[in-house]
């Protein structure tokens, strides 16, 4: 059984009196709100219950993601992961997270946000979600606030939204980080393959505005050629994809922009042959995708780290919602490029 954790374990970690402690935790007067908030997110971290505190109420968050079912599952699992953990360390504090998952696209994620709004909007004290395209969101946004929910979001903003902040990777970063990878790899002509969402989402947009650029910077002479992905008819993708390698003899490399085009490429991988000549970049860190870079089909993978997104976003919820912390309108998660020796055992 684990040791049941008291004020005198809270004020030796946060080198105050337990009396201190006591007044934090119980709402009193004469802390100071910077010490107050220190003192709550070290009760929370180890796990103190703050259930009999008279002063506190719960808190409740709604997270509003994808469910991570067939190629969603690549990205988003990890996401909510990062978010279940998080959710978990915190529920001594009285932070509670209620969990809603839509499949498809942004008219099906309206429709559950609606929902929310309707049923939950009176219950809860915070949303968070990610937002693929401002303008069709900024309405749903502007009401959660209007009834007094906070709106987070991650891996995908909505900047000039009346949302509070984000946690996401920079994309134009990660497209800029594409480019420098293959440029140096790739003969000064030749064709590059690129691969991914349409240009309508607002993210992909900007990870392709960023991969175009620097490649132009390092590669001008390198031609371009995209190719996205349909819902209701995604092998077609890929059909176009090998038959414009079959067509030119000068594609040069096939860059995957995000996680559901690079299971795609991986598939493609396990059924047909692509030369080996031509450099495979893909994104994110998932079984299939690990083991192709393992064993040197993939020349690297560009990892966004959804869980520590997730993890991040419910931590910053809670310390602008419970810590009264001020929070950044932007926090940042850094893209790591992976390559076969730059990967951990348990990576996968």
């Amino acid at each position: 059984m684990s040791k049941k954790i008291t004020l005198q374990d809270i004020a030796k970690t946060a080198g105050v009196a337990v009396g201190t402690v006591h007044k934090a935790i119980h709402g009193q007067t004469g802390v100071s709100k910077e010490k107050r908030a220190k003192i709550l997110e070290i009760a929370a971290q180890l796990g103190y219950s703050l259930q009999s505190s008279p002063n506190k109420s719960p808190v409740r968050v709604a997270a509003v993601f994808p469910k991570p079912v067939r190629q969603n599952k690549y990205f988003y699992k990890p996401l909510w992961n990062g978010l279940r953990d998080r959710a978990v360390q915190l529920t001594s504090a009285q932070f509670y997270m209620e969990e809603y998952m839509f499949e498809g696209g942004t008219p099906q994620q309206l429709e559950l946000l609606e929902q929310v709004y309707r049923e939950r909007s009176d219950q809860i004290q915070a949303l968070i979600t990610i937002i693929w395209n401002e303008s069709a969101y900024a309405d749903l946004i502007d009401r959660f606030t209007d009834a007094g929910v906070q709106v987070y979001t991650v891996s995908a903003d909505a900047p000039n939204s009346r949302r509070i902040c984000t946690v996401r990777t920079n994309p134009e970063r990660t497209g800029r980080l594409a480019a420098e990878f293959l440029a140096p790899r790739l003969a000064d002509e030749g064709r590059v393959i690129l691969i991914g969402t349409r240009r309508d989402t607002i993210n992909h947009a900007q990870i392709v505005h960023g991969f175009f650029d620097e490649m132009m910077e390092r590669a001008p002479n390198l031609e371009i050629i995209e190719l996205y992905e349909s819902l209701r008819f995604p092998d077609k993708l890929y059909q176009t994809m090998m038959e414009l390698i079959h067509s030119f003899d000068s594609v040069r490399a096939i860059y995957a922009n995000n996680a559901r085009a690079t299971a795609g490429l991986c598939n493609v991988l396990a059924h047909a042959e692509i030369p080996t000549d031509i450099q495979l970049l893909g994104s994110e860190c998932f079984p299939e995708s690990v083991a192709l870079l393992r064993n040197g089909r993939l020349a690297g993978l560009i990892d966004q780290n959804a869980y520590m997104q997730g993890y991040r976003g419910l931590t910053v919820v809670f310390d602008h919602l419970v810590l009264g912390k001020e929070v950044s309108p932007l926090y940042e998660i850094a893209p790591t490029l992976f390559l076969c020796n730059s990967l951990l055992p348990d990576i996968s």
